[in-house]
């Protein structure tokens, strides 16, 4: 195969071609990128879901309040005039007050101990291109 005028192996052509499934996307697509987990007890694990959101939205972690109590936690994206209004929910029969910490990074709202999707989309471009560099494929 010739890539830009230099004729490539077969590992460094699926290292090219690796990079550029992982990088495109990213170049391409504009809107933000968060964690999802239902609106749920707080004290229930969730396993998190990556989500895409729409032009206008921003990424959020919610906590529902009933009194002084914070008992319901979620996370995903929301309209960002929704930021500074919180709301109140419904959940199993019961009223609660809805709160809201919005964010506008890509994952911003993932717990400190989740793994990073950036670091994975990091590490492998890095990890393909010290393979290229150092002449093992």
């Amino acid at each position: 195969m010739v890539f830009c005028g230099i004729r490539l192996p077969l590992c460094r052509r699926l290292a090219v071609l690796l990079c550029a499934c992982m990088l495109l996307p990213g170049l391409l697509c504009k809107n933000l990128r968060c964690i999802f987990c239902p609106l749920q007890a707080a004290d229930k694990t969730c396993k998190p879901m990556y989500s895409e959101c729409l032009p206008q939205e921003v990424c959020y972690k919610a906590t529902g309040r009933y009194g002084s109590y914070g008992v319901l936690a979620g996370r995903g994206c929301v309209a960002e005039k929704q930021c500074s209004t919180g709301s109140r929910v419904f959940y199993m029969g019961v009223s609660y007050n809805l709160s809201y910490s919005c964010c506008s990074m890509d994952f911003c709202n993932s717990s400190p101990a989740a793994t990073s999707p950036i670091r994975l989309l990091t590490v492998l471009p890095v990890t393909t291109a010290f393979l290229l560099a150092s002449g093992t494929c």
